[in-house]
């Protein structure tokens, strides 16, 4: 696969927008040629919640600052105070209204908030992430004819676990989204790379591959902040932790880690199940699968077994504490939990789906397993909880790999490289704004 952007900077290009990566003519109107740039480059990232922003784009954030670029934020606002705090970090913060809905009226009212920021501010490069605020706003920045759009799909919306006619209908989505309004594809997924190149979303050299990492300097094992945090969740010391963090919905497999929970008691009575995530958000869709997780883990002795912390601010601490993490989802791209557990060496449980088994080595760093399989679970954490041995040596070879594949500064310096190329092109060419 090819890291750079061939034509894109041909010298005898001028990009147009969108027609830029279709060889078309661009389809919107009021062109006006800009002159060579003498300012820095302004960068836009979107999202559809700022808790997206403050927990996944930050690194990049403060990575395009570093390297001269004037970078900003959009997303919804919570209302919990995370804007206020990207704020704080040095970054301008755009409230906008996107929705987490396919509703057509909340997608029309989204797409109208978006266009009407892109609009009012002029940026340069405008990169979207998640999946409903990237396709709308991928949209709306061609029509007011920003210069580059840059998406990063975290993880495709279609997914092997789709009837086949919805999955079709998802990628055909896609593609037409990337191919008429987007200007370069970065996937952390590796089969989301491939795909989009079999499927010629884009040309091969606007497509990169560009994986998922986190800070190996921050996570990583600490047996000292380990015992601390068993101490304030009031969990034994010998005793052996299991640890969930993510979105409490149905797709997570949430439901079915306590049912398997449930099976693992019995052969190891000795394990505690803790389960990180916020339990009360009001702009997540399932409050059903809270409410029935909480009344599953309420009874007997799961009620003392089974520790709902809320939102964990630090996941580096909790994960030093943590001896098994397990990941049971649906639908994943290539989760940064999965990177930051084994980053921590603990070995890792998880779904036989698109990205963690890119992430884990079967047997070696941890165990895939089959989705909807409460059973096969439950095997797995109690033959690791039972072993002590095999979790030390899992976990070693967890952080080697995490150390070797996950350093997010290789993730960051693929896409500041990108960055600079568009940077080149905008500095030395005229362009499409309008």
């Amino acid at each position: 696969m090819k890291e750079t952007i061939g034509n894109l900077i041909s010298n005898t290009a001028v990009v147009d927008a969108p027609g830029a990566n279709t060889g078309k003519k661009s389809i919107f109107k009021d062109e006006i040629p800009t002159a060579r740039l003498d300012r820095p480059l302004r960068v836009l990232q979107v999202a559809s919640i700022d808790l997206a922003i403050k927990n996944l784009l930050l690194p990049l954030m403060k990575s395009l600052a570093e390297a001269g670029f004037e970078v900003e934020g959009a997303a919804a606002d919570t209302g919990e105070g995370v804007a206020e705090e990207i704020e704080r970090s040095g970054f301008r913060f755009h409230r906008i209204n996107v929705k987490r809905s396919v509703k057509p009226i909340d997608l029309i009212e989204s797409f109208k908030s978006i266009r009407n920021l892109l609009r009012r501010e002029r940026f340069d490069i405008v990169h979207f992430h998640t999946p409903i605020a990237a396709f709308i706003g991928r949209i709306a920045a061609k029509s007011v004819n920003v210069p580059f759009v840059l998406y990063t799909a975290h993880g495709f919306y279609h997914h092997e676990g789709m009837k086949p006619v919805t999955k079709f209908f998802f990628e055909s989505l896609e593609r037409f989204a990337c191919r008429f309004f987007t200007d370069y594809l970065f996937c952390q997924s590796i089969e989301d790379s491939l795909s989009a190149l079999s499927k010629h979303y884009l040309d091969s050299d606007k497509i990169l591959h560009i994986g998922n990492g986190v800070d190996t300097s921050l996570f990583k094992p600490d047996v000292e902040t380990g015992s601390i945090v068993r101490r304030e969740l009031r969990i034994p010391p010998d005793a052996v932790v299991v640890t969930f963090i993510g979105r409490m919905v149905k797709e997570k497999g949430v439901l079915d880690l306590i049912s398997a929970f449930k099976l693992v008691l019995k052969s190891a009575p000795d394990t505690y199940l803790v389960m990180a995530g916020d339990t009360g958000r009001t702009m997540d869709r399932d409050q059903d699968t809270m409410h029935r997780l909480k009344e599953e883990s309420s009874n007997g002795e799961l009620r003392k077994k089974i520790i709902f912390t809320g939102f964990y601010e630090h996941p580096h601490r909790l994960l030093t504490a943590t001896d098994i993490f397990v990941l049971p989802s649906y639908r994943e791209g290539v989760p940064r939990t999965v990177c930051e557990a084994m980053s921590s060496g603990v070995p890792v449980i998880a779904t036989n789906i698109r990205g963690p088994r890119e992430e884990i080595d079967d047997g070696v760093t941890g165990y895939l397993i089959s989705t909807h399989s409460p059973e096969e679970l439950a095997e797995k954490i109690a033959f690791l909880a039972t072993n002590k041995g095999k979790r030390t040596v899992m976990g070693m070879n967890a952080r080697e790999k995490a150390e070797r594949y996950f350093d997010e500064r290789f993730v960051l310096a693929r896409q500041i490289e990108v960055y600079k190329r568009f940077s080149r092109v905008l500095s030395t060419k005229s362009t499409v704004i309008g």
